[in-house]
Parts: structure tokens; C-alpha cells; sequence
């Protein structure tokens, strides 16, 4: 049985990077999340260098034969990872010009720190 994961390169990027990004994500402040963008926009480019190397090898089998790469898995795996990088590099909603720390002179809001109104009987 074959057990090669060169193959799976591509996808074993893009997945390492998600979950990095996630919990990456999940503490860094909003204005440093370009960070994740980039590292997402690494984790493409290095699944589009490796589905370009595997694309060479058409007609190749892993795992037995349950997983196969031919001509159209190769097509679709460039078109999704160059498609995510140019959605990921185009986004403009969180870059850090528009999401900028609050200035001293504008306080985060207190609606956190006030505690709810007690509802009547």
C-alpha cells in the first residue's frame, strides 16, 4: 500500500493553516488581524507551488488506490487555491487601515460593564 502524503501536500497546507489562523485569530486583536491574512495567503501559494509539482505526476494513486490524482482533481485543486487567494488579498473589510485601535480620545464603549435592567414582576 502506498502511503506517500505528497501528494496531499495542498490540502494538508491549507488545512494546517486554518487551524492556525483560528486559534491564531481568536486572540489577536482586530487590528493585527492582517496577520492571519497573510499567513492564509502563505498557506495558498504554497498549496498552488505543491498542486503545480503533483499536477506533473497525472494519473497517480495514493493510499492503495482511494485517493487518485488525475487531470481534473490537479485542475480543480489550482482554480480553488488561486480563487481563496484572490478573495483573501482582495478583502478590504479588515485591513489595518480600517480597523485601527480606538484612540484615547474615543473610550471603548461601557455597555459590557452595566449591568442589565431587572426586568418587571
Amino acid at each position: 500500500m502506498n502511503q506517500n502524503l505528497g501528494p496531499l501536500a495542498p490540502e494538508i497546507a491549507l488545512a494546517a493553516s486554518a487551524v492556525a489562523g483560528l486559534l491564531a485569530g481568536s486572540w489577536l486583536p482586530r487590528y493585527r488581524q492582517w496577520i492571519i491574512r497573510a499567513v492564509a495567503a502563505a498557506a495558498c501559494l504554497a498549496g498552488l507551488v505543491a498542486a503545480g509539482l503533483t499536477a506533473t505526476h497525472a494519473g497517480a494513486t495514493d493510499f492503495g488506490t482511494s485517493y487518485a490524482i488525475d487531470t481534473a482533481t490537479s485542475t480543480v485543486r489550482i482554480v480553488v487555491l488561486a480563487a481563496t487567494l484572490l478573495a483573501r488579498t482582495t478583502c478590504c473589510c479588515c485591513s489595518p487601515a480600517t480597523c485601527s485601535p480606538p484612540s484615547p480620545a474615543t473610550p471603548w464603549p461601557d455597555s459590557a460593564k452595566t449591568p442589565p435592567a431587572p426586568r418587571p414582576p
